[in-house]
């Protein structure tokens, strides 16, 4: 089993694309999970991870391209690169209820979705597509 990565705050202030003030204030509201070593902040990757694929995270934050190229998740265009369908084919499918997917605060017009590999693997299964 895969060990849980620890963040510093410069790092976890990073990967959610906010500052540090306010990831200050979001631990001290009880949004963020962090826990207080000494008199530093740590903050584990899977608990950050989770409020966010869970859509518990305030509109002032954006996660960052790091959640993005984390190893359990595609884009809409990585997973449509390895089944040979175009983005939008497969945002179709998220809309479609037919392929779960996280959709990440912001993005504006262009709307950001994240999907685990496991719901990938299950979709292709489904829907019978060979990933390259």
């Amino acid at each position: 089993m895969e060990r849980d990565r620890i963040l510093s705050v410069n790092e976890t202030a990073k990967f959610l694309g906010t500052s540090r003030q306010l990831l200050y204030k979001l631990v001290k509201e009880g949004r963020i999970p962090g826990i207080k070593l000494g008199n530093r902040y740590k903050f584990s990757y899977r608990a950050v991870l989770e409020v966010i694929r869970k859509g518990e995270i305030p509109p002032k934050i954006r996660p960052s391209r790091a959640l993005e190229a984390a190893g359990d998740n595609l884009t809409p265009a990585q997973a449509g690169k390895l089944i040979s369908k175009t983005r939008q084919a497969v945002i179709g499918y998220i809309k479609a209820g037919k392929l779960s997917a996280t959709r990440l605060p912001g993005g504006g017009a262009r709307k950001r979705y994240l999907i685990t590999r496991q719901d990938f693997e299950n979709f292709c299964k489904k829907e019978g597509y060979s990933p390259k």
